[in-house]
């Protein structure tokens, strides 16, 4: 539509009327008119309290000026600290517990007092200790040294054994030996499994005359035995031989290990010692630790066949068929004599093994 046209629309229009210098009479709201329409005569306090005044810089430096004893707090806590380090020295809540946790490490420790009648309690049981200690140990010396160790002659064993126990026949007779051996074996607590070599020896002199401990021979053992074997057996034996214990878990079994040069003459020694063996070793060899009368065995008819551990085994059992004894040739050169199946089997294991 024309320019012309339009105004002349607008200005025949009856309802707009421009009104005269309207730029000139536009009336502006603001909020300091809303107070002073509201409250009157009030709004001036009513606006002056709520607008920020402007401090000067004079006024800045005269509340600078002001003594900080006047605002000093009455109480200084630690919370006051926090809050100055974190906000005038700029420094963060982690570093200030670490810093705390240095400061307490490096504080003085103050010794605690102790009790002096259990400082002296203490004192005193450590010289008991001391004492027994000394004691025990000049005792096990003298053990060790007793006879010298220049004076026993220690062979080497048949097979490798946990301890080897020095026992001397002077002054003792084949039941006073018997007798302790027994004692020994009822009365001694070993390691399970171990086994243990009782050492006889006998006083003898030596080429300077000097008296020393020697270890008996297979011969002289059981002539000190008083067992009536034939000079053909006694011949056939070697010299070495073991006797000890082997500890099981059922208890203490003897053993007796014997070597021969002859299986033959060896193998009939034994068939006609089957008549008393059992009372010749007895009590060592006896499971009630007592003597046997040689009237247990009847010619010999109660020991039978068997075989243990591939061995032929001769073997003496009781009217409730409980084992009494036995013996075994493990090899054309050897005999053990005991009392327990796992006895041999260990001493088999230990003569292979060696």
């Amino acid at each position: 539509m024309p320019k012309d046209n339009q105004k002349n629309d607008e200005n025949n229009s009856p309802d707009i009327q421009a009104p005269e210098n309207a730029l000139n009479k536009a009336v502006v709201r603001t909020f300091k008119g809303d107070i002073q329409s509201s409250l009157g005569d009030d709004a001036e306090k009513v606006v002056g309290s709520l607008v920020p005044k402007v401090v000067s810089k004079e006024e800045e430096e005269k509340k600078e000026e002001v003594p900080r004893e006047k605002n000093k707090a009455i109480v200084h806590t630690y919370s006051d600290d926090v809050k100055n380090l974190v906000m005038n020295k700029k420094m963060s809540m982690v570093r200030m517990a670490a810093l705390e946790g240095d400061r307490k490490d490096d504080a003085p420790i103050i010794p605690k007092k102790k009790n002096t009648f259990l400082k002296k309690a203490l004192v005193g049981l450590m010289f008991v200790a001391l004492g027994s200690t000394i004691l025990a140990g000049g005792y096990y010396a003298y053990l060790l040294n007793e006879g010298g160790p220049r004076k026993l002659n220690l062979d080497p064993a048949m097979f490798f054994v946990e301890a080897r126990e020095r026992i001397d026949i002077e002054g003792k007779n084949s039941t006073n030996l018997l007798t302790l051996l027994a004692a020994i074996r009822h009365s001694s607590f070993f390691t399970l499994g171990s086994v243990t070599e009782f050492y006889i020896t006998q006083p003898t002199e030596n080429e300077d005359g000097d008296e020393v401990r020697t270890h008996l021979t297979v011969q002289e053992f059981l002539a000190f035995l008083n067992i009536p074997f034939s000079d053909a057996f006694i011949g056939s034996l070697g010299r070495d031989y073991m006797i000890g214990m082997h500890v099981t878990d059922d208890e203490n079994v003897p053993f007796l290990v014997l070597k021969t040069n002859s299986y033959g003459v060896a193998y009939a020694g034994m068939l006609e010692w089957e008549k008393t063996i059992e009372s010749n070793l007895s009590p060592f060899f006896s499971p009630e630790g007592r003597f046997v009368k040689p009237a247990i065995n009847v010619g010999g008819s109660q020991f039978t066949d068997t075989v243990i551990e591939n061995a032929d085994v001769r073997i003496l059992r009781d009217s409730s068929g409980d084992i009494r004894l036995f013996y075994s040739f493990i090899d054309r050169g050897t005999i053990i004599i005991t009392s327990h199946t796992r006895t041999l089997k260990e001493v088999i294991n230990r003569f292979r093994s060696n």
